[in-house]
């Protein structure tokens, strides 16, 4: 075999060889780098604005104000019975930062923190896996942009808050940067930390690690076996959570959890999930079959681990009722297989024909999933799904071999584009007809917003400010970029009254507060309040069945309270009959209309001292508080209309109803 031949320019014999030249850095270069910084960080929140401590956030900084103040929290249900906290390292580093910021000043912080942290990670895989700095700029474009969601629909990548997931997937995509690059020690180092901060969505992300690292036989299989003779010998030794391996769930257990927690399992995965996962396929299959060396393992490997860690939470959690494999959730690596694929989106997209209809289509297919993903996470991407196949059969007609074959992939292709603009137009429609005017306009002007940000992005990263008359051209997208950080800074901020009352020193009424001391309260939609603001524990909230999955008197406890109070039909019960909580048992009715509801929940609920109700019952002796913030008006008896705020905080004290 013959050596590559060396073509660079050899000094000759006694003349000592020339220092290499530095690569020169013009301000016009800084200028463009700056711009694209601003910018990415710009469409981050014109994509996520902040909303405050939601969601999956509550848990975590619940576990760090736990861990300064197990006395105060451990009678709280989520924490009485165990909680996750054990298996993360989290709170270590968030317990003193919530005791030196407060509750609402450390989750800000460490937010922007992992903010920053995954958006320099997505750029760095973006880079070393194409090569490019502009490639790679375009990869931090589709990352923000593309619908988020991945599985059943419930998480997504990048969140708009607070939790290790946004650390993890900031150390997965620097870990895959190194092992692309061929530095495996930075690697595993990255894959070990992210081990330590969230377990369940590093197995995955060590799996694919080991995949890329080298041949199968050599590293993968013999790592793996290890693994689980290691677990194996640590469950035998009754080791919590290994011992969990030869635990199965009871029948009782596992009726709640697949009554309320559908989307752990994957047996009750349908259509949705199959057209949020089209997209991403397409692309890495894309850069699979096309893609470099490096591009086409990365691809490959992706989607073998998802589809290996889907399979076996479907075999040994659903079928078996494994406990330890339907605790680590393994289907959550799907991760691992929709956040690479929106950063190699741009990738798949060069890697298609310049001519013929196969780039254009798939242009449109990203185009169309960024419109929408401004729908919510909760949408569901059938158009954009249509059109990413109408590329592929596009991509097959202009391949194929024989004139038939090239007619009948145009057909489906032709087809598939015609299906997904009636999808697009129904999804529209619908998207309009549900949401309120003024969630209506926010949405518009946010999307308009992404928009502009993207064109500028895109116009940045094709060097339209260096062709003729640069320097008005710069001034003109300095300019531009400018208006646009300014306009995202001023919607970046998305909290509600509730959550500014939570994460802020609004003034509270003392004597509301008072005759809530010492007593277990059940708040309407109050967990917030109630842990962030009060530091007390709460009665009942949907967000502390986190904990069902892995404790069961956590599940058969909160089974118990929430048929009682499901029955008072507040906001914290869906209308949903296949939510991931129990719903109201009456849809209709928002809140109590009767002081008889609530006397049969209090009767009930022996342990339950007090209730605070959007509710307002005349017939009924309670205390009531307006905060300064609208609530809903739910009262059983008609009032004039009011100026200023609207709606109260109505507290009922349980020993009123009881005889």
């Amino acid at each position: 075999m013959s050596a590559t031949p060396d073509l660079a320019p050899r000094p000759a014999d006694g003349v000592a060889a020339a220092p290499p030249k530095r690569a020169v850095v013009r301000p016009a270069m800084v200028l463009d780098s700056l711009a694209a910084l601003v910018l990415i960080a710009a469409l981050w929140f014109a994509t996520r604005p902040y909303g405050g401590i939601v969601h999956d956030a509550q848990l975590y900084l619940a576990q760090a104000l736990h861990r300064a103040d197990p006395a105060t929290y451990g009678s709280d249900i989520f924490f009485r019975y165990g909680s996750q906290d054990r298996y993360s390292l989290v709170s270590l580093a968030y317990a003193p930062a919530v005791r030196a910021l407060g509750p609402g000043g450390a989750h800000l912080a460490f937010f922007l923190a992992a903010s920053s942290l995954w958006l320099s990670a997505v750029y760095a895989f973006a880079r070393s896996l194409s090569g490019s700095h502009r490639l790679a700029l375009l990869g931090c474009v589709t990352a923000c942009t593309l619908l988020p969601t991945y599985t059943f629909g419930v998480l997504q990548y990048g969140e708009p808050f607070f939790t290790p997931r946004l650390l993890v997937e900031a150390a997965g995509m620097a870990a895959l940067a190194c092992i692309c690059r061929g530095n495996r020690l930075a690697a595993f180092a990255l894959g070990a930390v992210a081990l330590l901060l969230h377990p369940l969505l590093a197995l995955p992300l060590l799996a694919l690690l080991l995949v890329l690292s080298g041949p199968i036989t050599r590293i993968f299989l013999p790592v793996s076996a290890t693994g689980v003779l290691a677990a194996l010998t640590l469950g035998l030794s009754g080791i919590d959570p290994f011992d969990r391996l030869f635990q199965s769930i009871d029948a009782e257990w596992l009726g709640l959890l697949e009554k309320w927690s559908q989307h752990s399992f994957v047996s009750y995965w349908g259509w949705q999930t199959l057209a949020i996962c089209i997209l991403p396929a397409v692309c890495l299959w894309l850069v699979a079959r096309f893609g470099t060396h490096v591009q086409r393992r990365l691809a490959a490997g992706a989607s073998v681990i998802a589809a290996a860690f889907v399979l076996t939470s479907w075999v040994m959690g659903d079928l078996f009722a494994n406990l330890l494999i339907t605790n680590l959730q393994l289907w959550r690596a799907t991760w691992l297989f929709v956040l690479p694929a929106a950063c190699l989106a741009p990738v798949a997209l060069a890697l298609l024909p310049a001519t013929g209809a196969a780039r254009p289509i798939f242009l449109a297919a990203l185009t169309l999933n960024a419109i929408e993903a401004r729908f919510g996470s909760g949408a569901i991407p059938f158009a954009s799904a249509s059109l990413a196949l109408a590329a592929l059969a596009a991509l097959a007609s202009a391949r194929a071999q024989t004139p038939r074959l090239r007619r009948l992939a145009g057909l489906g292709s032709s087809g598939l584009a015609a299906a997904a603009t009636l999808l697009a137009l129904a999804e529209v429609a619908g998207f309009v007809a549900d949401r309120p005017t003024a969630v209506l306009k926010d949405s518009l002007t946010r999307s308009a917003l992404v928009l502009c940000l993207a064109l500028a992005l895109v116009a940045l990263v094709h060097g339209w400010q260096n062709t003729r008359r640069a320097a008005l051209r710069r001034t003109a997208l300095a300019l531009v970029t400018a208006a646009l950080a300014v306009a995202s800074v001023s919607m970046a901020d998305r909290r509600d009254g509730r959550m500014r009352l939570v994460t802020t020193a609004a003034p509270l009424d003392a004597r509301f507060l008072a005759a809530l001391s010492d007593r277990s309260v059940y708040w309407e939609n109050g967990l917030q309040i109630q842990w962030f603001r009060l530091r007390q524990p709460a009665y009942y909230s949907c967000i502390q069945s986190a904990g069902s999955m892995f404790f069961r008197q956590t599940a058969i406890e909160l089974a118990r309270r929430s048929a009682a109070l499901s029955a008072l039909n507040t906001a914290d019960f869906p209308t949903d009959p296949e939510a991931n909580c129990r719903p109201r048992a009456n849809p209709a009715e928002n809140g109590p209309t009767t002081v008889a509801q609530i006397e049969t929940a209090c009767r009930a609920l022996p342990d339950l001292d007090a209730m605070v109700l959007n509710a307002d019952l005349p017939d009924a002796p309670h205390l009531s508080w307006q905060p300064g913030y609208d609530l809903p008006v739910t009262t059983g008896a008609p009032k004039a209309a009011q100026d200023g705020p609207t709606g109260s905080y109505n507290l009922y004290l349980c020993a009123d109803f009881r005889p």
